[in-house]
């Protein structure tokens, strides 16, 4: 597991500041993975562009799997 980068995201109509932190990391065992909300799937990366997720998420997502991209053929 490397850190990546970290995110600062403002909320003005909630007057919030989020900041994450992003690690990249192996894939898990799906079957090992404790999920109190919903039920996990796994799908293509580029697929995940799709998903219904928190504001500023998916261009999260864009940038890891241009920088991923970029490192290796693997996507």
């Amino acid at each position: 597991m490397f850190f990546f980068k970290k995110y600062v995201q403002k909320f003005k109509k909630f007057n919030a500041i989020i900041e994450r932190n992003v690690f990249i990391a192996p894939m898990p065992n799906i079957k090992n993975l404790k999920v109190d909300e919903g039920k996990p799937f796994i799908t293509q990366f580029k697929k995940s562009f799709n998903l219904k997720m928190m504001p500023g998420d998916i261009d999260i997502l864009k940038e890891i799997y241009q920088s991923l991209n970029k490192k290796s053929n693997l996507f």
